[in-house]
């Protein structure tokens, strides 16, 4: 069984954490209150447990300030699948964090543009397996209803962000022409093409991650019921996939994808 449990690691004290403190509040002299606790309700997160840290902080100057982070962890090793132990998630997470976006974030600043793709990332001085980041809830940012999807507003946002990180790794006209790109712009025809040769992939996060996405929330919930091939395991799958919102926007896409070719293989 490798379902997720409610105790939090000892190792996670607020010694560990001193440094990132000064790192984040270069006024900090010291911790005042210390608490962790799980960030995400079963159902929101699978592949690694998601906590929150939370601290109040002493000032030099004798006032205090609450400083917040998003700490991700392992399940215990021997309740991960095998599988999911050879996908080295975090040295590829935590590379992207510190090596791919700044790196994108600094082309554009050299034009001119000021971009975030991400949270700040951090490192503990622990050997144990992490992703440490800042909570963007300190500048106004808030989970709502995954189910309830993007408004039209979000949605924009979301694929300009999109377009502006594909575009720091070779993609579209507006971005690319910030970025002098030195190729040929591919026109929407050269778009199509590729949405027709790679279509396939689009049944990837449509038969996988979608009904992951769109399923209410459940007790049932957990890496074992997702992966695993018990009677319990069988049973969440069957809610996933029997979802009424899943089947709903299943309605919207297949026809989407059938229309522009994806599917005809």
């Amino acid at each position: 069984m490798y379902r997720q449990s409610n105790v939090i690691p000892k190792w996670i004290e607020s010694k560990l954490f001193e440094e990132i403190f000064r790192q984040t509040q270069p006024k900090y002299q010291s911790t005042k209150n210390f608490k962790v606790y799980h960030a995400l309700a079963p159902g929101e997160n699978y592949a690694t447990i998601m906590l929150k840290v939370e601290a109040e902080v002493m000032l030099k100057d004798g006032s205090t300030d609450d400083l917040s982070y998003m700490l991700k962890i392992s399940h215990s090793g021997e309740h991960l699948p095998e599988d999911f132990k050879s996908f080295n998630v975090f040295e590829v997470e935590n590379g992207m964090y510190k090596e791919i976006v700044p790196e994108f974030e600094r082309m554009y600043a050299k034009v001119g543009r000021k971009v975030r793709f991400g949270a700040k990332s951090y490192t503990l001085a622990t050997q144990v397996e992490h992703v440490l980041l800042e909570d963007l809830k300190r500048y106004g940012f808030k989970n709502v209803k995954r189910q309830d999807c993007l408004d039209l507003e979000h949605l924009k946002n979301a694929l300009e962000k999109l377009a502006q990180w594909h575009a720091a790794s070779a993609n579209l006209i507006e971005n690319l022409i910030l970025l002098n790109y030195s190729q040929p712009l591919p026109t929407l025809r050269q778009v199509q093409q590729m949405l027709i040769k790679y279509g396939l992939w689009a049944m990837v996060p449509i038969a996988v991650t979608l009904p992951i996405v769109l399923c209410e929330p459940s007790e049932k919930a957990s890496l074992d019921s997702l992966v695993g091939r018990t009677d319990n395991s069988q049973e969440f799958k069957n809610l996933l996939y029997s979802n009424e919102l899943f089947l709903k926007h299943l309605k919207l896409i297949l026809p989407w994808l059938l229309y522009r070719g994806a599917l005809e293989y």
